[in-house]
């Protein structure tokens, strides 16, 4: 085999920088930008460059999309949904202490909504009063209420209120059990009403990505002041293991299917979103001589502007995260067998 010629392969990431701020407005030389919001921008534009028509999936989205079952249920009226939607770990960060990747995750696999649209419900009978758990709102008051939802989200995330187990306990208006007040959902409600029931909500991950991407939600925003940050430690792992998370009904047998392994972490140092410094943490492939020796020995990095320096692993568990990448251990089994029997270089 010929010599690669590593520098006409390598990428130019000031080059991609620049195609990148030469697409979109909000992306400027010197200025602070979002790290998640610049990613997403990124994969964007990356899928619009491949062909249209194909019959299989992109390459980005083989590599970064999974999907997720969405199942709300009411005890009121006991009617459930399910539906399937993009998987997207935009983690809200538990207020418990000392707090871990795991514990972002268990709070956004269940929680509850106290405003789900039962569609098949019936409006509460007779005199229903506004405290019990059953809400109808008219449409204006639907729009309004959608409206404050999302303003209160930064960055178009989908706006869920969800309240887990452990949090406002016995805050939430329940329904007498001998109350009669509401028919069991047999009856249409008023024409331009909705029912709005307190609802247990899950999520299950039903295909799980190749390269798994998790963001913190460390801002939060206020009209009055911008944007504030929640700077708690999030602790994590070089492995994550997602067998628990996954929807029952797509799990595979293996032991290590779901199982993760950490390659590389952004970092926001500052107060605020809109100012700051974005670096972050990178996992260096290893060697064939490293596959060949069996070791799990990684060397990182620390890629900051133009510093790019080796760190200790232990640095890197210690830092703020802000978006995490994980990459499936099976496809790292693949990468390895393949580099294994591949024949060296002259």
């Amino acid at each position: 085999m010929g010599t690669i010629n590593y520098e006409e392969n390598t990428l130019v990431p000031e080059d991609l920088f620049q195609l990148m701020c030469s697409r979109h407005e909000e992306i400027n030389p010197g200025d602070m930008a979002d790290s998640n919001r610049a990613l997403h921008s990124l994969l964007n534009d990356l899928i619009n460059e491949e062909p249209e028509g194909m019959d299989f999936p992109s390459t980005v989205k083989s590599l970064f999309n999974g999907q997720v079952v969405k199942s709300v249920s009411s005890k009121q009226c006991e009617h459930h949904s399910d539906t399937t939607e993009d998987l997207v770990l935009s983690l809200a960060i538990t207020s418990k202490k000392p707090v871990s990747i795991q514990d972002c995750l268990d709070l956004y696999t269940i929680g509850e909504v106290d405003d789900w649209e039962c569609k098949d419900s019936s409006a509460a009978a007779g005199n229903a009063s506004s405290s019990q758990a059953d809400k109808t709102v008219d449409n204006d008051q639907t729009e309004r209420l959608n409206s404050e939802a999302h303003q209160k989200e930064h960055f178009g995330h989908s706006a869920k209120k969800i309240s887990t187990p452990d949090q406002d306990k016995g805050k939430l208006p329940l329904l007498d059990s001998n109350s009669h007040q509401m028919d069991q959902c047999h009856n249409k409600p008023e024409e331009g009403k909705k029912i709005r029931r307190v609802a247990t909500i899950k999520y299950r991950i039903n295909k799980a990505p190749p390269i798994l991407t998790i963001q913190l939600k460390r801002f939060k925003y206020a009209h009055d002041d911008g944007s504030g940050k929640l700077g708690e430690h999030v602790s994590f792992q070089e492995t994550l293991d997602l067998t628990k998370y996954m929807d029952k009904d797509t799990r595979c047998v293996g032991n290590d299917e779901y199982k993760y392994c950490l390659v590389a972490v952004i970092v926001h140092k500052g107060r605020k979103l809109d100012e700051g410094h974005n670096f972050s943490y990178v996992r260096a492939g290893r060697t064939v001589g490293q596959y060949r020796k069996n070791s799990d020995t990684h060397s990182w990095f620390l890629a900051n502007d133009e510093k790019v320096e080796e760190v200790s692993f232990e640095e890197v568990l210690k830092c703020e995260a802000y978006i995490l990448f994980y990459e499936r251990v099976q496809q790292s089994k693949v990468k390895a067998s393949l580099e294994t029997h591949s024949p060296p270089n002259h």
